[in-house]
């Protein structure tokens, strides 16, 4: 992990409320951003987003996310003997990591709509 990115885990209950992504690697780091971008045309609350530490790709991934007044979070990615699908087998424990007391945890293929 670069020396930069100071890793902040996130057992500890600090903020009240707020909405929590997660990634790994790139392939769905498009999807994050427009998510993202489309909450935050409606949503200016709190807004984490969980990256693996040792993601080799972390330092475009944060500065991709950096417009967008998230909170960043780092884990490291459990050993569950898959590599298929990995992502969806590690949600349970990427939302124990949640830095709220009250989380809604979204997948990163949403778009947010405000209809007035």
């Amino acid at each position: 992990m670069n020396s930069k990115h100071t890793v902040r885990y996130c057992q500890n209950k600090f903020l009240d409320e707020g909405i929590l992504f997660f990634n790994i690697g790139t392939s769905c780091l498009l999807r994050l951003v427009l998510a993202i971008y489309s909450l935050r045309k409606y949503f200016d609350g709190k807004v984490a987003v969980l990256l693996e530490k040792s993601d080799p790709n972390l330092d475009f991934i944060v500065q991709c996310l950096s417009k967008f007044d998230i909170s960043e979070f780092y884990f490291e990615r459990p050993d569950i003997g898959c590599r298929r699908n990995s992502g969806y087998t590690i949600k349970p424990f990427v939302l124990s990591l949640s830095p709220f007391e009250t989380t809604v945890f979204s997948d990163a293929d949403i778009l947010f709509k405000h209809n007035p």
